[in-house]
């Protein structure tokens, strides 16, 4: 009868000026390039949660930290090797992994996720805490901000992802944000299930 009011991700990228809308997540450096390198393989036929993961292994040996600064409020912080660096409005991650519990399509705040380039027995020691539900929040390693706007300096030629499509290969100055916007949803179609 009306539409939903959902908050929709936004961004202003001001070195190549480009505004732009997204549902789910932006991500720069590891996600991204496991973006990039699924999309390939998906190209080559190969698909489904193995090449997934093999994508990551290959993707884990091959990413290096990159210089990340994040402005939230009067707060800057500056990481020297950022690995992973995630803004999310959704609680889940390629895969459907629940990355970040608290993320809301309802509220006005926007979760960003920075891992610290970390040893191998690390990410394993995290990939088990993540199975074991949401503690990987608690490592020294994973930097959790939660705030409605977001201000991401990367000052190195790293790869992008939104919403898994591939953004770029180069430096970031992104402005992050939420805008509300009408969604018509059609509550019928689930009585056909």
């Amino acid at each position: 009868m009306r539409p939903r009011t959902l908050n929709v991700g936004y961004y202003h990228e001001t070195l190549k000026n480009e505004h732009r809308y997204f549902v789910n997540n932006v991500g720069l450096g590891f996600d991204a390039q496991i973006v990039d390198d699924t999309n390939r393989s998906k190209q080559k036929g190969r698909l489904g949660r193995w090449s997934y993961l093999s994508n990551m292994l290959t993707v884990y040996s091959q990413q290096e930290g990159f210089p990340l600064t994040v402005h939230v409020n009067r707060k800057r912080d500056y990481y020297r090797h950022a690995f992973l660096c995630t803004v999310s409005n959704i609680p889940y991650f390629g895969g459907g992994v629940k990355i970040l519990p608290q993320a809301n399509l309802h509220d006005d705040k926007l979760e960003l996720i920075v891992v610290e380039e970390p040893h191998w027995w690390t990410i394993v020691w995290l990939f088990l805490l993540l199975l074991l539900g949401g503690r990987h929040l608690n490592s020294r390693f994973v930097h959790h901000y939660r705030n409605a706007d977001l201000h991401l300096g990367v000052n190195s030629v790293e790869i992008g992802q939104m919403d898994g499509q591939i953004i770029g290969n180069r430096n970031y100055d992104l402005y992050f944000s939420t805008h509300p916007y009408p969604f018509w949803i059609d509550t019928s179609i689930h009585d056909h299930h």
